[in-house]
């Protein structure tokens, strides 16, 4: 392993502590949550948690700055075998309080950046979709030892994330083929994560322009975001 491959696998397992206020690794470029500097101003317990999950950002946007994504995944999942497992990830807890959001959200997005090995402005995205949409899969080919290391990384380190391991070795189950993750991001992208009917932010859905059953395909130009009144107006028309 390389120097800077060491360097950034001490990134992920002294932000996994911190973040769980635990004592870190020697060399740690984060200290515990306790022993961050909070302005003296704040006065809810949300707002040092904010503020603590923006320092933490800062300090992994540092570290990771000219890192190529390839990079900090390998670091991420260095210990992470091949297998034929994969991690689904959802959303536990919803608020209307954008309080609570920020600070639910921030802490999701660091603790998804260090588990699966994706860049902080993409974990940010994942967690925006998982929140509106449902759960998507973090880790996919791995062992059932590192799903299950993993699993309890993403349970352990928040409290507003699930976590489950899907075993993929078992008979092809016969149904609806899945959207493709790839796609999905895609789609999030290109509709800016609001219906693209009403603008709406809640109760998103991945809806077919035209439908699987009628001979539509799973691919980005066949796939809209609408909110769930939008598509089942659309449905009822089709």
């Amino acid at each position: 392993m390389g120097r800077d491959s060491e360097r950034l696998v001490l990134v992920r397992a002294s932000l996994l502590a911190a973040l769980r206020d635990e004592e870190v690794p020697a060399g740690s470029p984060f200290p515990r949550a306790s022993e961050l500097e909070y302005d003296a101003s704040l006065e809810w317990a949300e707002d040092h948690v904010i503020s603590g999950n923006r320092q933490f950002r800062e300090g992994l946007n540092l570290a990771l700055e000219d890192v190529h994504p390839d990079d900090w995944r390998a670091a991420c999942q260095v210990e992470a075998s091949p297998g034929l497992y994969s991690v689904v990830v959802g959303w536990a807890r919803s608020s209307d309080d954008p309080v609570i959001w920020e600070m639910q959200s921030g802490a999701a997005a660091l603790v998804i950046s260090c588990v699966a090995g994706i860049l902080p402005d993409a974990s940010d995205e994942l967690v925006k979709r998982i929140a509106n949409i449902g759960p998507e899969a973090v880790l996919v080919g791995i062992s059932l030892n590192a799903a299950t290391v993993a699993k309890q990384e993403l349970l352990t380190s928040t409290g507003v994330l699930t976590a489950e391991i899907k075993d993929s070795s078992g008979p092809t189950r016969v149904g609806r083929e899945s959207i493709p993750a790839q796609a999905r991001r895609e789609v999030w992208r290109r509709d800016e994560g609001k219906c693209v009917d009403c603008g709406s932010r809640d109760r998103l859905e991945y809806d077919h322009i035209i439908p699987l059953s009628k001979g539509g395909s799973n691919t980005v130009r066949n796939i809209e975001l609408r909110c769930e009144s939008c598509n089942r107006r659309k449905a009822a028309t089709i």
